[in-house]
């Protein structure tokens, strides 16, 4: 319906900003995906989970996939958990940093009602699982997640070290065969800490208006197609690259920017598209969500934009 809408004079003449904005963030720890004793890798059922979102999504507009590579502090729990006199809580004893600082967790009775479990089910763990057996329900999850249902902030950081694309997130975020992950399993190994994969899926807007104000158009872009998909995802990964300067991709930084600003230099000539403005924030307040690393400072929001200025690259952070 949408497709011509590109080709109509009174839009297509007008100068435009691209608006990119994060539409869904998968998180996925990586130790997971890793078979040990006592504890199956859960390798498979995440792949499912992944290539399903990915049909789910394309059944209604074709997207691929930017993901993300984070480390953060080792999080393990420490002893059997127990629960409170005269109370339903649950008290779990966590380790951060390889044993360097420990915190106690409350899980309150609420989480166990909530998902069926009734009134202190039945607790087993291992350091990195926990698993709940109530009345009629069995509940194995690991410890992060345990975090982020709870709500519960350690005051830690996801530190980006990697950008990345994929088509297939069911195989590539997954698969552990890329050096963007070998890397940071590398930099996580030496410092004990935990690594992680954001899959994420963005949305492109386009955004113009006549100079009078008159006629004001917010376009999106999957329902018009002005920029294939394929030329959309390398513009996110390669904005990503630049404003995160991972320590992985030190080494191919100028090539990307060299790629970025020929993308930019393409935008504008044959769409008339000015400036690129990005925002990356997940809809959660949680702390696995807040980004940075030693080149960006650590938020849950991070919105920039790049453009060209006397044909050179030029991109500015905004205010938060």
């Amino acid at each position: 319906m949408f497709s011509d809408f590109g080709s109509i004079p009174a839009y297509r003449a007008l100068p435009k900003t691209l608006r990119i904005g994060l539409l869904q963030s998968t998180m996925i720890w990586n130790s997971l995906l890793v078979d040990i004793p006592d504890e199956p890798g859960l390798r498979s059922e995440i792949s499912a989970y992944l290539k399903c979102l990915k049909d789910g999504i394309d059944a209604y507009s074709e997207r691929n996939f930017v993901y993300v590579i984070a480390i953060r502090p080792r999080v393990r729990i420490l002893e059997k958990p127990r629960y409170r006199w005269f109370a339903g809580d649950l008290i779990v004893s966590v380790a951060i940093s390889n044993d360097k600082h420990r915190e106690k967790i409350v899980v309150p009775a609420s989480y166990f009602f909530a998902h069926g479990l009734g009134y202190r089910p039945a607790v087993t763990f291992t350091s990195r699982m926990i698993t709940f057996d109530g009345e009629n329900v069995k509940l194995s999850i690991p410890v992060h997640t345990l975090l982020l249902d709870v709500q519960v902030n350690l005051g830690l950081n996801s530190e980006v070290t990697y950008v990345g694309r994929t088509e297939k997130p069911g195989a590539r975020v997954i698969n552990g065969d890329h050096r963007g992950l070998s890397d940071t399993l590398t930099i996580a190994l030496e410092r004990q800490d935990d690594v992680f994969l954001f899959s994420n899926m963005f949305h492109a807007r386009h955004h113009s208006s006549t100079p009078d104000g008159d006629m004001v158009f917010i376009v999106s872009n999957s329902l018009t197609d002005e920029i294939a998909i394929e030329p959309e995802t390398d513009l996110v990964e390669k904005l990503l690259i630049y404003y995160f300067d991972t320590v992985t991709q030190k080494k191919t930084r100028r090539g990307e920017l060299g790629a970025l600003r020929n993308m930019l230099t393409k935008l504008r000539d044959e769409k008339h598209i000015s400036a690129v403005e990005m925002s990356f924030e997940v809809d959660d307040p949680s702390e696995y969500f807040r980004f940075g690393n030693a080149q960006v400072a650590y938020s849950h929001r991070h919105a920039f934009v790049c453009e060209l200025v006397d044909n050179e690259l030029s991109c500015k952070v905004l205010p938060i």
